[in-house]
C-alpha cells in the first residue's frame, strides 16, 4: 500500500467499534483494514519494528486498498495501553483518531462474558473485578492472552486518563470522542458527525445490528456485588462518559 494509515479508531473494547468500523468501510472515501483491527502498535516486539516491518504489516491488512482518502485501523487497545497513541503520533502526526465510549460499569460486565465464552475467566464477576489488579501486577507484560489483555475489566473503562491521554500527544481538532449509545440510537446523524470530523461527503449508511453478545450474565449476589465495586472503582469516569452523549 503506497499509503500510510492515516485513520485510527483506539477503543474502547466493547463500545461499538466493531459496528462503526462496518460503517465506515461503506464509505467510498475510507478503507478499513481487513479484519478491522491490524494490532501493530500492540505487538509484543513493536519496540524492535522498523519502517519496512511496518509497512510489511499493514500490507497484510490493506491488500484491498484502491486509492481511498483514508487507510483506517480500528484496534480498540490503542487508546487503553498509554504509550501507543504517542507511537501512532511518530508514525504519523497528521492522523484522524477516533474513540468510542461506553458507560464503563455495562463495558466491564462485557469484557468479563466474553472473557468467560472463550473459557479465559474462571471466577465470578465480583472476583474478577476485585483480583484483576493482582493479575496484572503478577502479569504485567504484553503478550496475546494475558490478563492485560483478557481481563483488564475495570481498567479499560478509565476513560478520563485514555482521553487526557490522547488530547496531550494529538490537538484536539485531530481527536473525535463518540458515545456508543448516540451510535446506537442516532445512528446516521452520528456518522455524519463523524464523516465531518474527516472532511468527507456524508453518506447514508443503512442501519444493521452488527454484533450482539449472545450470552447474557446471571443477575445474582456476585452480580450486584460487582456492580457494586465497578461503581465505586468507576464512579468518576461513569460520569465524564455521560458528557459526552450528543443525541440527535
Amino acid at each position: 500500500m503506497n499509503k500510510q494509515v492515516n485513520l485510527f479508531i483506539v477503543g474502547g473494547q466493547k463500545c461499538g467499534t466493531t459496528a462503526l468500523a462496518h460503517f465506515m468501510s461503506q464509505h467510498p472515501d475510507i478503507c478499513v483494514a481487513l479484519k478491522k483491527e491490524a494490532h501493530l502498535f500492540d505487538q509484543p516486539n513493536f519496540d524492535t519494528y522498523k519502517l519496512t516491518d511496518i509497512d510489511k504489516h499493514y500490507n497484510n491488512y490493506f491488500s484491498h486498498y484502491a486509492e481511498q482518502r483514508y487507510a483506517c485501523d480500528a484496534t480498540p487497545i490503542y487508546a487503553y495501553w498509554q504509550d501507543i497513541p504517542n507511537k501512532i503520533r511518530l508514525y504519523n502526526p497528521d492522523a484522524k483518531i477516533i474513540l468510542v465510549v461506553r458507560d464503563p460499569i455495562e463495558r466491564a460486565f462485557s469484557q468479563y462474558m466474553m472473557a468467560k465464552s472463550r473459557g479465559q475467566e474462571h471466577l465470578n464477576p465480583f472476583l474478577a473485578f476485585l483480583f484483576e489488579p493482582i493479575r496484572m501486577r503478577l502479569h504485567n507484560n504484553r503478550e496475546w492472552k494475558q490478563p492485560a489483555r483478557t481481563q483488564s475489566y475495570l481498567r479499560r473503562g478509565k476513560f478520563i486518563d485514555q482521553i487526557n491521554n490522547l488530547y496531550r500527544v494529538f490537538p484536539k481538532d485531530q481527536v473525535l470522542v463518540v458515545h456508543n449509545s448516540d451510535l446506537k440510537h442516532h445512528h446516521q446523524n452520528t456518522l455524519n458527525r463523524i464523516f465531518k470530523f474527516l472532511g468527507i461527503t456524508h453518506v447514508a449508511i443503512p442501519e444493521k445490528e452488527v454484533f450482539k453478545n449472545p450470552n447474557s450474565i446471571a443477575k445474582d449476589f456476585w452480580y450486584w456485588l460487582a456492580r457494586r465495586y465497578a461503581k465505586i472503582v468507576l464512579r468518576r469516569h461513569v460520569n465524564y462518559v455521560k458528557s459526552f452523549k450528543k443525541g440527535p
